[in-house]
């Protein structure tokens, strides 16, 4: 630290609910999921997959979900062995529809 400037006061700066930082129109759970993002301390901070489980999400794990386009979205539930053992039991039902499951088990019995 320079020497000169060993009396330096930062000035304080109150927090800002994150409400206030996001247009009115923005949803709750996009707000919940960007406070649960943005913490400084890694240990509190969301991990990976639990974000993919956070509510904000739930659109993308409802099966009648089309892209703006109108065409189905590419398949985001085929995670690998390593990913899904990294997570909970019970996360597991919340980060693969059980829609998806069924649709798998049931190609997999079919042959494809």
């Amino acid at each position: 630290m320079n020497p000169n400037y060993s009396e330096f006061r930062f000035p304080q700066i109150r927090a800002n609910p994150w409400p206030k930082l996001f247009r009115s129109k923005t949803p709750e759970s996009a707000i919940s999921l960007i406070a649960k993002l943005l913490v400084y301390n890694p240990e509190q901070r969301l991990k990976p997959l639990d974000a993919l489980c956070h509510p904000f999400f739930d659109d993308l794990r409802d099966e009648k979900t089309k892209l703006p386009s109108g065409q189905k979205p590419p398949d985001l539930f085929n995670f690998s062995k390593e990913e899904i053992i990294s997570v909970d039991a019970s996360q597991v039902d919340k980060l693969i529809p059980k829609w998806y499951r069924e649709s798998k088990e049931k190609n997999r019995e079919s042959g494809y």
